[in-house]
């Protein structure tokens, strides 16, 4: 059986309710949640030989509901149950559907139709109720239609999926979503994201013209991964711009006061109601930064050697690969040999192998450092490679390079007069 009692919640106590809000309101509030009982789904007494059922999750259009968040949350809540309970008696008292959640972002009833409009209860019955509410309250409604039930077995997930489906606003920013008609291809994987990630960034680097491009496919990648589930989009694009922007100061391209603009992203990606909005401050956001770092002329060779020199000195003991230091330059691995070696004489694993000896002796002389813990810290991962590198710089081994140093040091302490030693 289906209760078909109305209720009366007018535009006269929607009007009361914005008029005017005090503590009591809250009781009124947990009183509009108790003045009717609804069902749930385990309760739901359907006779499936003449009906069938299907989940429905409506609510104010997230966009929307977030601006109205922004005057009075209380207020919000109350005027949303208002307006849910409104719907509610409207679907009551046309004998299609029965409660079974009232939530203040969403109505979530379950809809019970003849089986003769299987095809047609959306146009028929639903979408005439939600054209006279937006008509009526002038607010525009989002809606998710879960999959159809035709048995008690079914009616729990027909529940669930319309509150899935009510969450795909998100990804189609469309006002109605039929689960059974969208169509999404799962395709995409971590390797894929993993590339476009590295393209977009080489984009950056090199200046490409097509970079805000190639920023918003790894945009829209994210999104084809975690189709349906927003959070993770939102916390995967919070991961990779704050990965790019780590990224980008170690190459020594942001200043400072950075942190202030990828606060404000951070924020504005949380706060997205949809893909369309999230896209639109991944793009702002970068064409402000894109224009900062690319601000005046393309440095000269020696600048950017002398950038790359730097991040060698401060990352010797990485293993750093051509590809990652001509990165670091904005030109391409051949090409970032020939300047190199142009603007300093040697290649760039010499430059490399020279920082890194120069360190070892500065730990060899200074501590008392076992062989293979100066080794690891310099950037070796065999003893036998560092070893033979520092031969073939100093023409000795370590262990013979510290004693030949400590003895000479030791014959210039003993030429000084007793009298003049510290």
């Amino acid at each position: 059986m289906i209760d078909n009692r109305t209720l009366e919640p007018t535009e006269k106590i929607i009007a009361d309710t914005l008029s005017s809000f005090s503590e009591n309101d809250i009781r009124k509030l947990a009183d509009l949640q108790e003045a009717d009982p609804i069902y749930t789904v385990d309760h739901l007494e359907i006779d499936f030989s003449a009906s069938f059922a299907v989940g429905i999750c409506i609510g104010i259009r997230p966009d929307r509901s977030k601006e109205l968040l922004h005057s009075n949350y209380p207020k919000h809540i109350l005027y949303n149950l208002h307006l849910y309970r409104y719907l509610l008696s409207e679907f009551r008292k046309q004998g299609i559907g029965t409660g079974i959640d009232i939530k203040p972002k969403m109505l979530h009833l379950m809809g019970i139709f003849p089986k003769k409009y299987e095809n047609d209860y959306l146009n028929r019955f639903v979408r005439p109720i939600l054209d006279e509410f937006e008509t009526k309250f002038q607010l525009e409604l989002c809606t998710g239609i879960g999959f159809p039930a035709f048995s008690h077995i079914q009616l729990k997930n027909s529940y669930k999926t319309a509150e899935f489906a009510f969450g795909l606003y998100f990804f189609e920013h469309r006002p109605v979503l039929e689960l059974q008609k969208i169509n999404q291809f799962f395709n995409a994987t971590l390797e894929d994201y993993d590339s476009y990630v590295e393209e977009a960034t080489k984009a950056i680097l090199t200046k490409s013209p097509d970079v805000l491009n190639k920023i918003e496919r790894v945009i829209d990648i994210i999104g084809r991964i975690h189709y349906g589930n927003s959070k993770a989009v939102r916390m995967r694009t919070m991961d990779y711009t704050g990965d790019l922007a780590s990224k980008l100061r170690r190459y020594h391209l942001l200043e400072c006061d950075f942190f202030e603009m990828q606060n404000e992203l951070q924020m504005k990606v949380t706060n997205s109601m949809s893909m369309a909005e999230l896209k639109f401050h991944i793009h702002e956001h970068y064409k402000q930064l894109i224009a900062q770092i690319y601000n005046g002329s393309h440095p000269d060779s020696k600048i950017l050697i002398e950038r790359v020199q730097k991040y060698i000195r401060e990352n010797f003991m990485e293993e750093l690969s051509m590809k990652e230091l001509s990165e670091i330059a904005c030109v391409s691995p051949n090409y970032f040999s020939h300047m190199f070696k142009n603007e300093t004489g040697i290649n760039y694993k010499t430059y490399l192998t020279n920082i890194r000896l120069e360190k070892a002796v500065e730990l060899l002389m200074e501590s008392d450092s076992k062989l293979y813990e100066i080794c690891e810290r310099v950037g070796y991962k065999n003893v036998r490679t560092f070893v033979d590198a520092f031969k073939k710089k100093y023409h000795v081994s370590p262990a013979a390079y510290k004693k030949s140093m400590r003895s000479k040091n030791h014959s210039l302490q003993n030429s000084v007069p007793a009298a003049d030693r510290p």
